[in-house]
């Protein structure tokens, strides 16, 4: 019966993973975090049309039969007035996206969950599974600190604590879900969520921001990167909100965020101030808190500066078999 028992959940995938040995594998910040959209809409440019069309004519007018009378163009100048908010923003909502996160770093999980409307998720549990041998990532910071020690403190600050987690287990018989609090932070996390569009669009926009803490930052534009590989148009408004604003949304004379959100300085995208000018800098730690130079390097070709100007012309160019 147990043999059954087991076969059968592993034949599911429910089994849970344990972990040999307190064995730990370090990375170096972002680069292993993997995105995957395991499912996206069949034509969200279709649906998106069909909706904005609900608000003029009769009772018995059908909006799906005015996108077939459209011509490709006319099509695509719709959708575009739609992602520009020359429609009412309700359209947004339609198109849907499952996403599966490998590697991410645990605390980023915290700050990813943090978007409650129109998503919701199912993640890896430290409860469910042993995580004696699961890998740890380690900001860029202390793994190119020119003192040495530094990496090899936290390293072994890292193995001293899952080797107490090990022991807790094996030595002591303690279950997973009591000994995990010895666990660090910077495990690597696995997660699933699904999201429609206008809060990706949102999460994006503040996400994508260098301000942001490295993990949730390099995961969001590699999003960004995926989605422009099937949804071209989708993707091109989707960038950082100080793009749209020309400015650093965070610092800045009269500004409140300077209140919450001084621990690191601008980034360098955009001036403290439209004049060009500086405000006083009273972050806690004078540096950017994700540099350009990480996401350069861990998002290949997805990475761009903020002058960087929409080009619809190329999107729509990508995603003709759409609007055809």
């Amino acid at each position: 019966m147990a043999e059954s028992y087991e076969s059968r959940r592993k034949f599911l995938g429910i089994e849970p993973h344990r972990g040999a040995l307190p064995l730990t594998t370090f990375y170096r910040g972002g680069e292993v975090i993997e995105v995957e959209l395991i499912e996206g809409p069949a034509n969200p440019y279709r649906m998106m049309c069909i909706h904005a069309l609900q608000t003029w004519g009769g009772p018995n007018d059908s909006k799906a039969r005015t996108w077939e009378r459209l011509s490709p163009g006319a099509r695509m100048a719709l959708t575009k007035n739609i992602l520009t908010g020359q429609a009412l923003p309700l359209a947004l909502e339609l198109p849907d996206f499952y996403w599966e996160i490998k590697n991410m770093v645990r605390y980023g999980y915290d700050q990813v969950v943090r978007t409650r409307l129109g998503v919701t998720y199912s993640s890896e549990g430290t409860r469910d599974n042993d995580v004696a041998d699961i890998g740890v990532m380690v900001s860029p910071r202390i793994w190119d600190h020119p003192n040495l020690n530094v990496l090899s403190v936290f390293q072994g600050s890292v193995e001293e604590s899952k080797r107490s987690y090990y022991d807790m287990l094996t030595i002591a018989g303690v279950p997973w879900s009591d000994a995990r609090a010895l666990i660090p932070q910077g495990i690597l996390h696995r997660f699933a969520w699904d999201v429609n569009y206008m809060t990706l669009k949102n999460f994006l926009g503040k996400r994508m921001m260098l301000c942001m803490d490295y993990p949730i930052v390099t995961m969001a534009w590699k999003m960004r990167k995926v989605l422009e590989e099937r949804y071209a148009v989708l993707a091109l408004p989707l960038r950082p909100n100080c793009d749209y604003a020309r400015v650093c949304t965070m610092r800045g004379a009269d500004r409140d965020a300077e209140l919450t959100s001084n621990l690191f300085s601008n980034c360098g995208r955009w001036p403290d101030r439209k004049d060009g000018s500086s405000a006083p800098d009273v972050a806690e730690f004078q540096v950017s808190s994700t540099e350009r130079a990480w996401l350069e390097e861990w998002v290949p070709g997805g990475f761009f500066e903020g002058g960087v100007e929409h080009d619809w012309e190329v999107a729509f160019k990508k995603d003709e078999r759409f609007f055809l």
